[in-house]
């Protein structure tokens, strides 16, 4: 490994920390202002917003095995519902 491979990851790594830290502040400072259900719903249309593009970037298509469906629909509707 390279040093500048090996410091692509370091950077990486500092920015997963930072975003951690920053969503158990945001949570913090929200837990006040909205139920505990919404809070995991908008901190998932954060996550999807961004990776969605980015797969689909890299990927340049958003498929994926029909097999999928199922479980991720019954966990959506256990979870929300």
């Amino acid at each position: 490994m390279t040093k500048q491979q090996e410091g692509k990851y370091y950077i990486l790594l500092l920015i997963t920390s930072l975003l951690w830290g920053g969503n158990f502040v945001a949570g913090k400072f929200l837990v006040g202002h909205a139920t505990s259900f919404v809070l995991p719903e908008m901190r998932w249309f954060v996550a999807v917003s961004f990776l969605v593009p980015l797969v689909w970037w890299k990927e340049k298509q958003l498929s994926f095995p029909k097999q999928v469906l199922f479980p991720l629909d019954g966990t959506y509707r256990c979870c929300v519902i």
